[in-house]
C-alpha cells in the first residue's frame, strides 16, 4: 500500500474533501456506466428544490430534471422522497428531458436548464448538496 499526503493525495486527484467532479471526471463517470447529479436551486426561498440527474442507458445518454417541495431538514435529507411539484412527474424519477448520443449534447442540454460544468457530483451526494444549501439558506453568512 502506498501512503501520500494529503497534499500529494489532493495533487493526484483524490482529495476526499472534493465532492464536485470536474467535466471530465463526470464525462468518464458517465463513460464507465455511473450516473452523475447537479443542484440547480440557488435557494429554497420558494419551497422547492430542483437538481438534474444523468445516466447512461444502453448507447445514450438521459437526462431528468427533478422539481420537488422541499420536505426537508438537517435530520430529513432525502430528496429523492421529496413530492414532486408537477403532476406530469413520476414519484421519485424526475421528468426525462430527453435522450443524448453523446457527453457533450448532454451537458448542453443540462447547461440550458442552468447546470454548471464544474458542479456535477456523484450518483447520491446531491443530497450533500442539498444540506449545503439549506445550511446556507439558515446561515447566510456562510
Amino acid at each position: 500500500m502506498c501512503a501520500h499526503s494529503e497534499s500529494q493525495t489532493a495533487a493526484l486527484g483524490h482529495d476526499e474533501h472534493v465532492r464536485h467532479l470536474t467535466e471530465q471526471q463526470a464525462r468518464a463517470a458517465l463513460k464507465r456506466g455511473a450516473a452523475v447529479e447537479q443542484v440547480l436551486s440557488a435557494s429554497l426561498e420558494a419551497g422547492t428544490v430542483e437538481w438534474v440527474r444523468a445516466h447512461p442507458a444502453g448507447a445514450s445518454l438521459v437526462l431528468h430534471l427533478h422539481r420537488t417541495l422541499d420536505e426537508g431538514s438537517t435530520d430529513f435529507l432525502d430528496v429523492y422522497e421529496f413530492s414532486p411539484t408537477d403532476e406530469e412527474e413520476e414519484f421519485g424519477e424526475g421528468l426525462r428531458v430527453g435522450e443524448y448520443p453523446s457527453t457533450e449534447s448532454l451537458f448542453q442540454a443540462a447547461a440550458d436548464l442552468g447546470a454548471r460544468p464544474d458542479r456535477w457530483v456523484n450518483d447520491g451526494l446531491v443530497q450533500n448538496e442539498y444540506l449545503d444549501l439549506r445550511t446556507r439558506q439558515s446561515d447566510p453568512l456562510t
